[in-house]
């Protein structure tokens, strides 16, 4: 299992805050819902190294750290389009019609201890993701 991905292809978060900030559109994004995103790539790498050994069973895996979806959109901003503004809103301001959980970190300690080494912080992969991306 993972959670929060985002990559060179699709749609994702990353994309959505990036053409957002280019279209001059307002930007409110949730404060209250915490996760750790994971760049598909550092996934791909994860599940190759997983399919080598001799393992079963479920694995989470997902990018070190966490952080609101808030925080991501700031820290995505301060790094594709500085200077845009992003609002802080509560889950319950968001309009979605699906409730999401507030808390949606995964334990990758099992993977950890099959790899020896957990993915990038969340925010290093961003960095990586975004240089490769522009």
């Amino acid at each position: 299992r993972t959670s929060w991905l985002y990559g060179i292809h699709g749609p994702n978060f990353v994309k959505t805050m990036i053409s957002l900030a280019r279209e001059g559109r307002p930007i409110r994004v949730v404060a209250d819902q915490v996760g750790s995103p994971t760049w598909c790539r550092d996934l791909a790498e994860a599940i190759l190294k997983l399919v080598s050994t001799d393992a079963f069973g479920i694995y989470h895996i997902s990018g070190s750290g966490q952080c609101s979806w808030y925080s991501f959109a700031r820290e995505i901003l301060a790094r594709a389009a500085p200077g845009v503004h992003v609002e802080p809103i509560w889950s319950e301001e968001s309009g979605r019609l699906a409730s999401r959980p507030a808390f949606s970190v995964l334990d990758t300690s099992r993977w950890v201890e099959l790899s020896n080494s957990p993915l990038p912080d969340w925010r290093e992969s961003l960095s990586r993701y975004l240089a490769m991306s522009s």
